[in-house]
């Protein structure tokens, strides 16, 4: 596959960004002097991955460069665990749309979804080409109301799938 297509299996983690689910494995603490760092694994499975020009039209050419403006959106469903251990039913979901600042780094949105809360990376700068991409979380819903951290990804394969670490604390 082209560059922009690999960029968007590593970026589209999240699945990029992030997904959050495995509520039932979540530790919330109240009222701590000091925040706890929480660390969950996902498989991220594909839904959609999309590459698109400035100007809203497709790339179908798949060894096009990415040029400044030119965006991607992918969508996927999570699953605690990883690609070859994880829970036959999803916990959550997660959707990411990267812009594309030079040809390899980018403004990234994500939204994570999981038991109706949400963890958040609002307009963060990720470089797009990294092997092992990390987003940062500056924000969340509910008990990841003031969640910092990260989310990792590593690509599995070709499928556009993804296996991902969040750690985070608020």
């Amino acid at each position: 596959m082209g560059h922009s297509h690999r960029i968007i299996r590593r970026a589209g983690v999240a699945g990029i960004v992030v997904a959050m689910t495995g509520a039932a494995v979540l530790v919330f603490t109240g009222g701590s002097a000091s925040a706890k760092t929480t660390t969950l694994h996902f498989f991220s499975k594909a839904v959609s991955n999309s590459v698109f020009q400035a100007n809203g039209q497709p790339i179908t050419d798949q060894n096009a460069q990415p040029a400044p403006g030119d965006y991607f959106i992918s969508t996927d469903v999570d699953y605690v665990g990883n690609h070859k251990k994880h829970a036959k039913t999803s916990t959550g979901s997660d959707n990411l749309v990267c812009t594309f600042t030079t040809n390899s780094m980018g403004t990234c949105d994500g939204v994570v979804a999981v038991g109706g809360y949400v963890l958040l990376a609002n307009h963060v700068t990720v470089d797009l080409t990294a092997n092992n991409p990390v987003v940062t979380i500056n924000g969340g819903t509910g008990p990841y109301k003031g969640a910092h951290g990260t989310l990792s990804a590593t690509a599995v394969g070709s499928s556009g799938n993804s296996d991902f670490t969040v750690t985070y604390s608020n």
